[in-house]
């Protein structure tokens, strides 16, 4: 009996380090991308676009998952650091259809620098309203050589970034539940005084 419940308390533990992480990297970042609701044009219905969104690529993510894991095994899983891009590697339809990964490279390529555009905007957006700035715009020359001068301080290499994302969720839970929270608060409390 002990056994079984040790084995059940460190599948758990596992499982919820595992999703906190997980949690951290796609979900809290897009709190973020809530800025943008009010330049929609129908903004009313954007609560149903997040939650909706979310659930798609929630349920399109634990798919590649568990096919993943199928393909693969878990102990073959553990070990590589872009199991996906392994699966894509490994995919060869008769001799040919190949190569696989260069179409989630050209993905992934295009996912990540649309996402930095949109946190750039945001970032240029808040910072321009925090600071009362007439013209927001100035911002994106000096934030874009900010991040350009930082990403290569914070990771000098695969190892540090590996080693950041271990410390991520925290960041990211200051940003994604910690400041949101707050906003929301004070939004309230705002409301109640007029």
């Amino acid at each position: 009996m002990d056994e079984s419940c040790s084995d059940f308390g460190v599948w758990l533990e596992t499982g919820v380090a595992g999703s906190f992480s997980l949690l951290a990297f796609p979900y809290l970042e897009t709190i973020g991308f809530l800025f943008l609701v009010p330049e929609l044009p129908k903004s009313k219905n954007w609560s149903k676009a997040v939650w909706i969104g979310s659930a798609i690529s929630g349920t399109m993510y634990l798919l590649m998952m568990v096919l993943t894991i199928a393909t693969l095994s878990e102990g073959v899983m553990a070990n590589l650091t872009f199991a996906s891009y392994f699966v894509a590697r490994t995919i060869e339809i008769g001799d040919f259809f190949q190569r696989f990964e260069v179409v989630i490279t050209v993905f992934w390529y295009i996912s990540i620098f649309f996402r930095l555009v949109m946190l750039l905007h945001i970032s240029v957006q808040g910072l321009g309203e925090a600071f009362g700035l007439k013209n927001k715009n100035t911002l994106f020359l000096p934030l874009v050589l900010l991040g350009i001068v930082a990403s290569g301080i914070i990771w000098p290499n695969f190892a540090y970034l590996i080693d950041f994302m271990k410390v991520w969720p925290l960041y990211a839970m200051i940003f994604g539940i910690a400041f949101p929270v707050c906003l929301w608060i004070m939004g309230k409390v705002k409301k109640l005084k007029t």
